[in-house]
């Protein structure tokens, strides 16, 4: 290779592409029928533009994934560039390509006016061009307990065959959570027939809580063969008190004798819960890290955070890394700015 040219994908990549990551990620799986699968609507061909990538005689052989999304907190949309699948093929390791492409993604991400670049990961390799790891996250841990609670609402299991027709029912629920991504009845969809759900290796299944027609809650978690004592709840949303009651009946269904979840730092009720339960709490950043893009996009995304702060603007201003600035734990020195949760289904 004798000069390095990103391009971004059209539908008709999107398949060669997909083998390649495959190639990196998941090579003991058939071509296209890993990440593609996993991850659906990165690998989508309304979503092939945003797949930036240098080729070889014709081959794709580094990549940079990203799906724009618009996150929520209370009193913002911020529009986001979510980065993963950064993968390049082993023997064109070592000439930075990756490091290339993702100089394009963030100068082209700023052009479209995303305020924030979530990256899956903290690797030298976004370290480097500015991503820092920010916000706040509890992460609790519930052991199984020979007392079983009384359970309010029924529980149930949903087969396999049945999970995405589950999605106009359970969105409604994802929609109330306050920190969230904006996210369509279509989208839920395809994010509960994703491959993930089948992975080699792991046993993940959605459960509901309440009514079949109307459920109250609901929980995806998954167990993997490295720990298989433990499930990790990969994304929850409803009623609190139903979900606790939940957990001891999913924790026996799945075989385990611990479950991990991931709450909010404002979700006080929540963390309540888990304090008069006597569970583990430990607080750390948000799973990856992240890059401010446009800082413009980003004031007017936050305008009526940074309205009440006003005293505080000329801070900002001198600030040499916003994103640590804004986000960063106010014992951590930062102004503790809400973000969503990143380790849900539709992250990247």
């Amino acid at each position: 290779m004798e000069s390095v040219t990103v391009k971004r994908g059209t539908p008709g990549d999107v398949a060669a592409l997909g083998q390649m990551v495959d190639r990196v990620y998941r090579p003991q799986k058939p071509l296209g029928e890993g990440m593609p699968r996993e991850f659906p609507h990165l690998f989508h061909p309304d979503n092939a533009a945003n797949l930036f990538y240098v080729e070889d005689h014709g081959a794709p052989v580094s990549m940079v994934g990203v799906l724009k999304q618009t996150g929520l907190v209370p009193g913002a949309a911020i529009p986001l560039a979510s980065v993963g699948s950064v993968a390049t093929l082993p023997e064109y390791r070592g000439r930075h390509l990756a490091s290339v492409i993702l100089e394009e993604v963030f100068r082209a991400m700023a052009a479209e006016e995303r305020a924030l670049c979530l990256i899956s990961g903290d690797r030298d390799l976004y370290l480097r061009q500015g991503a820092v790891p920010v916000g706040a996250m509890d992460t609790v841990e519930v052991d199984l307990s020979p007392a079983m609670p009384r359970l309010s609402h029924p529980l149930r299991q949903v087969p396999q065959e049945f999970r995405s027709s589950e999605a106009a029912r359970l969105i409604p629920l994802y929609w109330q959570e306050p920190y969230r991504f904006m996210r369509s009845v279509e989208q839920m969809q395809g994010l509960l027939n994703a491959l993930w759900f089948q992975r080699p290796g792991y046993n993940q299944q959605l459960f509901t809580i309440g009514p079949q027609h109307q459920p109250v809650a609901y929980l995806v978690v998954y167990v993997g063969a490295r720990a298989a004592d433990r499930g990790v709840v990969m994304e929850w949303a409803g009623d609190r008190a139903a979900l606790v009651q939940a957990f001891p009946y999913v924790m026996t269904h799945m075989n385990i004798q611990h479950l991990q979840f991931h709450v909010h730092r404002a979700d006080g009720f929540m963390r309540r819960l888990a304090d008069e339960k006597g569970w583990g709490v430990s607080s750390g950043p948000l799973q990856g890290t992240v890059k401010v893009l446009s800082e413009k996009v980003l004031r007017q995304a936050y305008g009526a955070w940074l309205g009440e702060r006003a005293s505080l603007a000329g801070e900002a201003d001198r600030s040499e890394n916003l994103a640590k600035t804004l986000f960063a734990k106010v014992e951590d020195g930062g102004w503790g700015l809400p973000l969503m949760l990143t380790d849900d289904l539709n992250y990247i």
